[in-house]
């Protein structure tokens, strides 16, 4: 018995971030930069093999592969000015972001054995998408959910409330790369061969999953806000803005007041203690407490109970023992203290004053892609000949018999010596052939640089293999062989891209040029190939082939270009505004099962552009029915 495992987790998380805020700045030019590069190149290769059993079937031969391999890129590049008053004498004012982010990923996993191999890989490669457990990795890859979050790979330029003299021009430029290309291989073979009674299995499974998910924004705004202050809302969190009624603009610098969404434990779980500040989903109503609500317990602490604690049976209404944390806030803006500088910060009471001298480029530009390869190999091959091949192969083994090769050096070779020549042997004579010495007598001979191809001395000789001599008569006894393979791969790449003005009022002396560029491509090849072979001459035995792919691959994307609520003049320019928006899906499946006996595969691909992710089985009702039950985005 072989048993060979690898779990392999590689994690990059980057920000960069280059900015002025509450600033007053005069110079000749300024640029502010901010790039980001991240890259992980793994490569996880296993291979496991067991020999064993016996020439009557006896005993056991079992080798078991399996490979868990995570990759995660978190990243973050944004250049930005806020709430200041940038003056430049003579030049220009650029600000420049880039964010590249790239996963190259190779796993490879070969199982190889003369009973019963199985071989199983997962790997999962995000950019953009938060860090998860690999039970929920999987479900997401195999049904098709969104159980984790996206944080996309990000990248900004941007100026936001800030009064903007410039004598050349200005320039925003916000560029992402977010590239992940991914290679997975898993092969399970199974050669089982004695001269009666040997079975054979070989199990080959892979998930895979690629996810990207990224953002390019490239904008100038200005009293830009979230709430007003006569609302009720549900949450606050730190750096939302709140507009009065005369115009005056707060940004929320105090401590996020959020919904409560995490939990310990759900009432179906029966934990053996129960700590203060631990909190409970309920999954049906107790009382008066609803489904779905969360509670906090601050009772104290139990952890003496000798039998593990019914949730389902406290008392969640008992403000004593239990405090409600989740559903809305009900936060009043009205009732805030604007005037608290340790709760509110003031943004801006007046219009900003944007005069540029040269002319404004504002550019967003996304280039995302995934390119996959997927390949399985499930092949169980059972071989009960009654010792015919055994035979054969000691037959061919006593008639290749040669008594030196090409690299051993000087030597005395006397007549009707054998003599190999090895494949780097460059001197003369086929390589990997046999040669008969023809000498009448005894010779010292530099082997290493002997010419085989002289004829006088020496002669090739050709013998068919003699186990193709035999009469191959089959396998004699039952022969069991089965052999199973799925692939399960999702590829799910999201990217959005805006260049914008918004709020905002602008003067400028030259052209002004707005453009926001997207390109989101996938390129799917999966390859999937069960073979079975056993059986016997007399219809005994079973030869089962099964083989299953599902593949789905995404993407949502978009690019916007706009003006929005603003006053732009141009005195001497023209107005471009230029958005792109590129996504192609290229996928190929391979498929190919065979059995002596029966074989069965089964092929779900799901390709789609501009529709939101589904599970498997509303995407096989929509294939199948023609319904829409999932939504256009």
């Amino acid at each position: 018995t072989a048993i060979g495992g690898m779990v392999v987790r590689n994690d990059v998380r980057a920000a960069v971030e280059s900015y002025v805020d509450h600033a007053t700045v005069s110079t000749t030019s300024l640029t502010i930069t901010a790039t980001e590069e991240a890259t992980i190149k793994a490569t996880a290769d296993s291979v496991v093999s067991s020999s064993g059993g016996s020439a009557y079937g006896s005993g056991t031969s079992l080798a078991i592969n399996g490979i868990i391999a995570t990759n995660l890129i978190l990243s973050k590049s944004n250049a930005y000015i806020t709430d200041s008053d940038i003056t430049t004498t003579t030049g220009d004012l650029t600000l420049d972001a880039q964010n590249t982010s790239i996963i190259n990923a190779i796993n490879k996993s070969v199982t190889t054995t003369g009973d019963t191999g199985v071989g199983v890989t997962l790997a999962f490669n995000t950019i953009g998408w938060e860090a998860q457990n690999i039970l929920f990795q999987a479900i997401d890859a195999i049904i098709g959910t969104d159980i984790g979050n996206e944080q996309p790979a990000e990248v900004k330029a941007y100026i936001e409330d800030t009064d903007l003299d410039i004598a050349g021009n200005l320039s925003l430029n916000a560029e992402s790369k977010a590239q992940l290309k991914a290679e997975t291989s898993n092969s399970a073979t199974s050669a089982a061969s004695a001269i009666v009674n040997a079975s054979g299995m070989a199990v080959s499974a892979i998930i895979s999953s690629n996810m990207v998910s990224s953002v390019a924004d490239a904008y100038i705004t200005t009293g830009n806000y979230k709430y007003t202050d006569d609302q009720t809302i549900q949450e606050l969190a730190n750096g939302d803005r709140v507009k009065q009624d005369d115009g005056t603009i707060f940004r929320y610098i105090g401590d996020s007041q959020l919904m409560v969404t995490d939990y310990d434990y759900s009432t179906l779980t029966q934990p053996e203690e129960l700590l203060q500040g631990k909190r409970v989903r309920l999954n049906d109503d107790i009382g008066d407490a609803k489904t779905g609500e969360i509670y906090e317990y601050i009772g104290e602490s139990r952890t003496t109970s000798e039998t593990a604690i019914d949730l389902t049976l406290e008392d969640y209404t008992d403000t004593d023992l239990w405090k409600k944390v989740s559903g809305s806030l009900e936060i009043s803006l009205a009732d805030m203290t604007f005037t608290d500088t340790t709760q509110w910060e003031q943004v801006r009471t007046t219009e900003n004053d944007l005069t540029i001298s040269g002319q404004i480029t504002i550019s967003a530009k996304d280039d995302a892609s995934i390119d996959a390869k997927t390949n399985m190999k499930s092949i169980s091959s059972t071989t009960n000949d009654g010792g015919a091949s055994m035979l054969g192969g000691l037959v061919d083994a006593i008639m290749t018999d040669y008594k030196y090769s090409s690299k051993s050096g000087t030597q005395t070779v006397e007549k009707d010596h054998y003599i190999r020549v090895a494949s780097d042997h460059e001197a003369g004579g086929v390589t990997g052939g046999i040669y008969r010495y023809k000498g009448t007598e005894s010779a010292s001979i530099d082997l290493d640089a002997e010419d085989f191809s002289v004829r006088d001395t020496w002669e090739r000789i050709t013998r068919s293999s003699a186990s193709d001599t035999i009469p191959n008569i089959g396998n004699v006894t039952s022969s069991d062989s089965q052999a199973f393979g799925g692939i399960v791969v999702r590829n799910d790449l999201r990217s959005s891209v805006q260049s914008y003005i918004q709020y905002a009022t602008i003067n400028s002396a030259g052209d002004i040029n707005i453009s926001a560029e997207e390109s989101a491509t996938i390129n799917a090849n999966d390859e999937s190939t069960v073979t079975s072979s056993g059986g016997s001459a007399y219809g005994t035995g079973k030869s089962d082939a099964v083989n299953g792919i599902i593949a789905t691959n995404l993407v949502l994307s978009k690019a916007n270009a706009f003006i929005t609520d603003s006053d732009v003049t141009t005195t001497a320019g023209n107005l471009t505004i230029d958005a792109k928006n590129t996504s192609a899906i290229n996928a190929t499946i391979n498929s190919s099962t065979s059995s002596g006996d029966k074989a069965i595969g089964v092929t779900l691909a799901f390709n789609t552009i501009g529709w939101e992710a589904q599970n498997v089985l509303f995407r096989a009702i929509d294939a199948l029915l023609g319904t829409s039950i999932g939504n256009e985005q």
